[in-house]
């Protein structure tokens, strides 16, 4: 009879138990690594989640006082251009109301040329910002 070698409690040889029992350990050893690799992941995206809600937060509180900042800029400019408009509007208004007043101690528009430019030209001088001047008779 030959004799194959000692056996384990169940019948098994020694070293397949000892490799049987150390490809268990490695499904364990497996399992808990990814078990920590699962919870580093969730872990990881918690804080995402928390920082992205944390984010939107924010923004959603500072765009009302952007808005409510951009609000109040645009009164401001709106204000500003108003008054800048009707002081530029009056001052035009008030230089062609003089040039018909001195229009008719000229003559009006049949008046000689150099008549014409001296009025002109000091109308346009006491407007400021007045880039051209001009007065047209019925030919154009």
């Amino acid at each position: 009879m030959a004799v194959t070698g000692a056996s384990g409690a169940f019948g098994q040889p020694f070293a397949e138990a000892r490799m049987a029992s150390a490809e268990i350990q490695a499904f364990e050893s497996a399992g808990a690594s990814n078990r920590l690799r699962a919870s580093v992941r969730l872990l990881i995206i918690g804080v995402f989640v928390t920082l992205a809600v944390v984010l939107a937060a924010s923004m959603l509180y500072n765009r009302q006082d952007a808005l409510a900042n951009g609000e109040r800029r645009a009164e401001n400019l709106a204000l500003i251009l108003s008054n800048h408009f009707a002081r530029t509007v009056s001052v035009i208004d008030t230089t062609l109301k003089q040039v018909a007043l001195v229009s008719s101690r000229i003559g009006g528009p049949d008046a000689d040329t150099g008549a014409w430019t001296s009025v002109l030209d000091a109308a346009r001088s006491g407007v400021e910002g007045l880039a051209v001047l001009v007065v047209l008779d019925e030919a154009g």
